[in-house]
């Protein structure tokens, strides 16, 4: 039979223990080791966060704070433990290692969404879970997948233009249809890059009159965003000699 005390990884106790005041109370009192600041003794646990005091004082300091998610990013490798607690731990091992699996592939979801969000220049967007809507078209634009007309929507809804804007430019490249290059310029001026609009638009040419106006349209909105009023103009009368009936 293990002898008291007994030290395990925290994060064994925390996945058994969730938010269960009677586990955590147990841990109160209990020696632990942080991987920078050596060992201590965990003073109290509220509300989520941990209170200990070390040993030895770090840069004068000896009492810290911090969040219970410090016993699972691995700072804390110890801490001690009753026996009691750690024959329930024992008999819970199959649910807790599941239950670490789970946790370490939200973790990377977590990563990915973060990454892609990134990447897609749209790291500003608040969601961060994994479960989002935005994950999912990330997803999918990063597998060069079709939007649906209802994906198209909640991005525009979400004014997440940037996404859009980029998605309209890459199908026009594929297809070479000429309202998708309407599209995406139109966008391109709604996430506040009409740079950027007048840039995929400079040797745009289509014989469809329709489409050519709304491009020269579009074009002609960027210049006046820009405050480039002489180009804005000539864009405007261009696209009236193609489209004059609009």
């Amino acid at each position: 039979m293990p002898a008291e005390p007994i030290i395990i990884n925290p994060k064994d106790v925390l996945c058994y223990a969730g938010d269960s005041p009677k586990v955590l109370n147990a841990l109160i009192g209990r020696t632990l080791r942080h991987s920078i600041f050596g060992w201590g003794r965990i003073k109290s646990i509220e509300q989520g966060y941990i209170n200990v005091v070390f040993d030895q004082p770090t840069n004068g300091i000896r009492a810290r704070t911090f969040t219970k998610a410090a016993f699972y990013d691995g700072k804390f490798p110890e801490v001690s433990i009753p026996i009691s607690l750690f024959r329930e731990i024992e008999r819970n091992k199959p649910i807790i290692e599941e239950k670490k699996r789970l946790d370490g592939q939200e973790t990377d979801a977590k990563q990915s969404f973060f990454r892609l969000k990134r990447n897609y220049r749209v790291a500003w967007y608040k969601d961060t879970s994994p479960l989002s809507s935005l994950h999912k078209i990330l997803l999918q634009l990063e597998g060069r997948q079709e939007l649906r007309e209802a994906e198209i929507k909640w991005l525009e809804h979400e004014k997440l233009f940037t996404l859009l804007a980029w998605y309209f430019e890459r199908k026009y490249r594929e297809t070479k249809d000429p309202w998708l290059m309407a599209k995406a310029s139109s966008f391109w001026r709604k996430s506040q890059q009409p740079q950027r609009s007048i840039d995929i638009t400079n040797e745009f040419k289509t014989t469809d009159k329709k489409a050519m106006a709304a491009v020269l349209t579009s074009r002609g909105g960027a210049f006046r965003d820009l405050m480039e009023l002489d180009e804005a103009e000539d864009c405007g009368f261009k696209a009236l000699e193609h489209n004059p009936e609009s």
